[in-house]
């Protein structure tokens, strides 16, 4: 088996899912979750084969890793200091 890892953010300024996994080279985006990995199943096997990776496409894995960034809300820590 050969296990790849792909990072996937969501992107709120543009409202796009976006997935990159360092090891196959692949950078890809899509307006939902679903059709995103949808589509890094899709292209993923070609990538593998392009740059040549070791092992057979047919055993390889993906695994999705959602990161999820919370900015602090300015104003309201600026309200609560203010009480």
């Amino acid at each position: 088996m050969t296990d790849f890892t792909v990072t996937v953010i969501y992107d709120q300024e543009c409202s796009m899912w976006i997935a990159e996994c360092d090891a196959l080279h692949l950078v890809t985006e899509a307006s939902t979750y679903e059709a995103l990995t949808e589509r890094a199943w899709l292209i993923a096997p070609d990538l593998f084969l392009d740059n040549n990776l070791s092992g057979h496409v047919k055993d390889m894995r993906l695994s999705f890793v959602q990161e999820h960034t919370v900015q602090p809300d300015v104003t309201r820590q600026h309200e609560t200091a203010l009480a």
